[in-house]
């Protein structure tokens, strides 16, 4: 298991070994283990020195650890006797000199050679002063790596989400747990997410499978929600044309220049569709370094906070701070009366 868990680790890795990043629920699926099997093995790994926990990273769940593979341990590991035991294993030889064979006792008798090589008999003899002709041997093959094209494509615009009972069995049971809406809801964080996202892992064959898997992992969130009252009625179908916008919150009319720039650099980071979804309601204010995200409710407030934290401070940074330290605070205002529209946005820049 030690072995498939850290092969499973450099497919992920940079040529150097690090940015591993990918959560354990995601290598259990993939190898088709426990969670609890990649946790004890990555920790064998790190307690042996093959694997270095560089940290934590953000992601659409919360934060992941990022790992890195001590290739320097990995050459140090004894591997290079393994070519020599698998030479003698295929040829049943040992590594002695072979016996040289007596001629005298065999006179008359033809040469057996214990080589792989035959001199082929009645070979005319070369002329004198010319050197035989040596046969060259074969050039060696060169290993050529194919680059095999990705198939699946990238998660459509108009990509809709399936109905509950068309998941399969154990997805839709533990679906019908969760509070009223919060599957629309996860099936919204999941559709912003991949609309943004980049690369060959943005490209999935099955984006069905790829939603359950998406739905599984927000399982803990969603039963935590529940459990601590959390409402998702804004996202539940028979609310969806009542509750599509917030309503925008009072101090969204105190924004500035400095507001509308923070804006359109998380228009480059997100897509104006996800900024237009997420921050039409909410008020950016900047106060020198500090931005004071003002919500309209405390779900948004709890929302934003773990998912677009990191991508707000990179916003600061580049519209505000000229690249200096900042800090982003979250808190829940009043709102007004009439609702936040996505075109007011655009009218805004």
């Amino acid at each position: 298991m030690r072995k498939h868990v850290l092969v499973l680790l450099a497919d992920k890795a940079s040529d150097d070994g690090t940015g591993i990043w990918a959560s354990k629920p995601r290598l259990a699926a993939e190898l088709e283990v426990s969670k609890p099997t990649v946790i004890n093995t990555i920790k064998s790994l790190i307690d042996d020195g093959l694997l270095v926990e560089k940290g934590l990273r953000q992601n659409s769940n919360g934060f992941t650890k990022d790992y890195a593979i001590n290739l320097d341990a990995i050459r140090r590991l004894p591997l290079a006797n393994q070519s020599c035991h698998q030479s003698r294993c295929l040829t049943g030889q040992n590594d002695r000199p072979v016996k040289p064979d007596n001629l005298s006792s065999q006179a008359g008798a033809p040469h057996q050679s214990n080589s792989l090589t035959q001199t082929p008999l009645n070979q005319p003899e070369p002329p004198l002063g010319v050197a035989p002709a040596r046969h060259k041997p074969a050039a060696s093959s060169k290993q050529v790596r194919v680059n095999v094209p990705v198939v699946g494509c990238h998660l459509p615009k108009d990509w809709q989400p399936p109905a509950v009972n068309e998941l399969s069995a154990a997805v839709t049971r533990m679906v019908a747990q969760w509070p009223a809406g919060a599957f629309e809801a996860s099936c919204k964080s999941f559709y912003f997410h991949w609309q943004s996202a980049s690369g060959p892992n943005a490209i999935k064959r099955d984006w069905t499978s790829a939603l359950e898997l998406w739905l599984v992992q927000d399982n803990l969130r969603m039963m935590q929600a529940l459990a601590a009252g959390t409402s998702f009625e804004w996202a539940a179908p028979t609310h969806a044309a009542k509750h599509s916008v917030s309503k925008r919150v009072i101090a969204r009319s105190d924004e500035d220049l400095r507001s509308r720039a923070i804006r359109a650099e998380l228009v480059k980071q997100l897509g104006k569709h996800a900024v237009d979804h997420w921050f039409s309601a909410v008020a950016l204010l900047c106060d020198g370094t500090n931005l004071r995200v003002i919500c309209p409710s405390n779900w948004a407030e709890d929302y934003l906070r773990r998912t677009f934290h990191a991508e707000m401070s990179l916003a600061v940074k580049r519209a505000v701070a000229d690249g200096g330290a900042v800090s982003v605070t979250f808190e829940v205002g009043a709102v007004s009366d009439n609702a936040a529209r996505p075109e007011d946005e655009t009218d805004a820049r």
